[in-house]
């Protein structure tokens, strides 16, 4: 192999790298995008049984 091809074939290397940490990063803001919009779903579905306020169980300033 020619000194040439070996550079184009490190060159494909990086590259295929490269986009492959693109792609990673991408799920991982997308991961964290989605968790913290399913994290409010829970909290919007929880407010609306409580009525927007605290569970009596967790917070009880009489004990």
């Amino acid at each position: 192999m020619s000194k040439k091809g070996l550079i184009n074939k490190a060159q494909s290397t990086v590259e295929y790298v490269a986009v492959i940490l693109v792609i990673i990063a991408a799920f991982i803001v997308i991961g964290k995008y989605y968790q913290r919009n399913l994290q409010g779903r829970f909290r919007q579905a929880g407010d609306v049984i409580g009525g927007g306020e605290q569970s009596a169980a967790a917070f009880n300033p009489n004990d």
